[in-house]
């Protein structure tokens, strides 16, 4: 019974299985460490997208008024 098991334990299912969810969670961890860092990056982005909306609004507003 003990050597079925161990037997299953090595198997290469299993072993891909563990590959898999140790990527996912590398991964995973990943995104959760370097979050704070993304959202920062997409706000300052949203704002300067923002900004030069503004700008070729204005821009184009006295050019034609």
């Amino acid at each position: 019974m003990l050597n079925k098991m161990l037997n299953i334990v090595n198997s290469p299912e299993a072993n891909a299985a563990g590959v898999i969810t140790t990527c996912l969670t590398a991964l995973n961890s990943f995104f959760q460490m370097f979050n704070p860092v993304l959202t920062g990056i997409f706000y300052v982005a949203s704002i300067a997208w923002l900004i030069v909306q503004i700008y070729y609004k204005v821009k184009n507003k006295n050019k034609n008024g």
